[in-house]
């Protein structure tokens, strides 16, 4: 197994450590090590956590959005042997294939925002609702460190680095689906503890882990997405 990069005949693809990889890393410990800042900073509680979770949700689906734009405008995410399409059809599938897959996205954010707020009720008593509209500012401006980050990402890896030019449908609308499950994943355990240990679920220690868990989660399908464009 070679661990740099893997070299074929002549006129083979090379795959390898896709260049310039640290700004993205970067971007994104800076957007979560922000997040734990402003979790001790303006002493967040567990729920808010997870509402935070759900928003990035949200964020990585605008991302992936505007991916698939960037693409069809400046690449070819179509490309096969049969048939090609102009730049401009391509942006023209592309907006008519956002309208039916964003549909099914935003169902599961709906759907997953609804079961954090059932169980939140059901556990504390608290409408989450309220918890998030009476801070409303400070909630989006946590979360808002986090859509910078992927914004970063998405500039630096996708655009300047040309990600776009290799990118192709399949893999553009998977990468909704494939960079929330770290999201999920949080509040499933998050919820899972809360539900078990109330105790623990209260803690520092455990909230740490928990944003350890997604930091690690986080890298591992950044490099995933990064390896899938460059191959």
């Amino acid at each position: 197994m070679r661990s740099a990069e893997t070299v074929g005949s002549p006129g083979e693809p090379r795959y390898g450590t896709p260049p310039g990889l640290g700004a993205g890393v970067l971007s994104l410990l800076i957007a979560n090590a922000g997040f734990i800042y402003f979790y001790f900073r303006f002493d967040l509680s567990l729920y808010q956590v997870l509402i935070v979770f759900w928003l990035e949700c949200f964020w990585i689906g605008f991302y992936s959005a505007a991916k698939l734009c960037f693409a069809s405008a400046l690449g070819d995410p179509y490309a096969n042997r049969q048939v090609s399409f102009s730049k401009g059809a391509n942006v023209l599938l592309s907006l008519g294939t956002l309208a039916m897959v964003s549909s099914a996205f935003l169902t599961i954010f709906m759907l997953s925002g609804l079961f954090i707020a059932t169980i939140v009720g059901e556990l504390s008593g608290i409408r989450l609702e309220r918890l998030f509209l009476d801070n409303l500012s400070m909630m989006f401006g946590v979360a808002g460190i986090l859509f910078a980050g992927h914004g970063i990402s998405f500039l630096v890896h996708f655009l300047f680095m040309g990600e776009y030019r290799s990118a192709r449908l399949g893999t553009l609308l998977a990468l909704p689906f494939k960079r929330c499950v770290a999201l999920i994943s949080a509040i499933a355990i998050a919820v899972t503890v809360m539900t078990l240990f109330p105790p623990l679920s209260s803690s520092n220690t455990f909230v740490l882990l928990l944003f350890m868990f997604k930091i690690a989660a986080d890298y591992r399908l950044h490099l995933r997405e990064r390896r899938g464009f460059i191959a």
